[in-house]
């Protein structure tokens, strides 16, 4: 099946790791997803993003983790400058915390970031440059820079009814692991959950797993990452 078939369905699978989180337990969570084969991007502050590919290695998936889950105010410039400096450059996705809208998307650019999945695209006063495939909550106002929606978790995922299963063509973005303040082992626990749960929906078949870095390349009708199991390899 084609890599860039936009009539498959794809999941991406987002994991939030703990604020503080040693060699060893990093490893442990790396490799709950390799055992389970499913392609998981690692949601990590950008002060740990250095960390994981010292430990890791330079081929880890991750995203670095912008903004205060809490905040009820969009990030300033500086803030948001300050946190993709301290990620070292190394990254290409980013999570943005909370329910704050994107702003000053040149910064994000400028730090090689092209793609940035939030709680939801907030209404904006210009329109996506490039369109997205139908059922893809995905835009892209700044040139370079695509900007994509966790699906809501009211739905059951994989589970029975039409409506709760990811559908040929559309995105289901999933965000896993822990939530703010939440001690490892909770976290460790809710990823090993959903992992299950995409586990049993990719072996129904007609959707692919893919991670947040590759759907810029998706988006415009590319393929992704060839060689996945490097990837989880290094896992």
């Amino acid at each position: 099946m084609p890599r860039n078939d936009r009539t498959v369905g794809q999941v991406v699978l987002c994991c939030r790791v703990p604020e503080q989180t040693s060699d060893t337990e990093a490893a442990r969570w790396q490799a709950e997803a390799a055992r389970r084969g499913v392609p998981v991007t690692w949601v990590v502050t950008p002060e740990q993003a250095s960390q994981w590919f010292e430990t890791s290695g330079a081929q880890q998936p991750l995203a670095v983790r912008i903004g205060d889950p809490l905040a009820a105010e969009p990030m300033e410039r500086a803030e948001i400058r300050g946190s993709l400096h301290a990620s070292g450059g190394q990254v290409s996705a980013a999570v943005l915390e909370g329910d704050q809208p994107l702003e000053h998307r040149e910064l994000f650019l400028e730090a090689g970031i092209d793609i940035v999945a939030s709680s939801r695209l907030h209404r904006a006063n210009r329109g996506s440059r490039r369109p997205a495939p139908h059922g893809w909550e995905c835009r892209c106002l700044l040139w370079g820079l695509w900007e994509a929606a966790f699906t809501a978790p009211r739905r059951r995922l994989f589970g029975l009814g039409a409506e709760s299963r990811p559908q040929r063509g559309r995105l289901t973005l999933l965000q896993t692991g822990c939530r703010h303040g939440e001690p490892a082992d909770v976290g460790l626990a809710r990823l090993r959950q959903t992992l299950s749960q995409v586990q049993a929906g990719l072996g129904r078949g007609g959707v692919e797993a893919s991670l947040l870095s590759e759907l810029p390349s998706l988006l415009q009708g590319g393929h992704t990452t060839a060689d996945r199991g490097s990837i989880l390899a290094a896992a």
